[in-house]
């Protein structure tokens, strides 16, 4: 997984593909890897119905797990659904992403981009880079 996001990371998606699918060969459940192929899929700016169909396969236990919120606020985001993005970005939800040392603090800066709030996503980037 950690290969599939530097390759994400460095434009790769198709590679970040291969490496997600190889992940889901072994653990075809892991909803870990089921974001990160529809964050891959999605790709820098865009979205698929491949993307969201990769969302709705993750259990409904792990729905509300900090993570997959944000890789759902950024698929709400680019479909251009702003209400239901900012309900996944809730008040307890970013007190989960300042946690560091991570790099999560980037995910909230990406919905927010997306949603056009340059504002909240300098914020959080700028919270991202204190956080190493």
């Amino acid at each position: 997984m950690f290969l599939a996001q530097a390759l994400r990371e460095q434009g790769d998606a198709p590679g970040a593909i291969r490496e997600i699918e190889r992940v889901l060969e072994l653990d075809a459940e892991n909803p870990s890897a089921i974001w990160r192929a529809a964050r891959a899929i999605h790709g820098f700016g865009a979205t698929s119905p491949k993307a969201r169909q990769a969302m709705e396969r993750v259990d409904a236990k792990d729905r509300s797990n900090y993570q997959g919120r944000l890789h759902w606020a950024l698929l709400l985001a680019l479909e251009g659904k702003k209400t239901e993005a900012l309900r996944e970005m809730d008040e307890h939800n970013p007190e989960l992403c300042r946690k560091p040392p991570t790099l999560v603090p980037l995910q909230p800066a990406e919905v927010y981009a997306v949603l056009g709030d340059t504002g909240k996503a300098l914020d959080w980037l700028d919270r991202a880079v204190a956080g190493g």
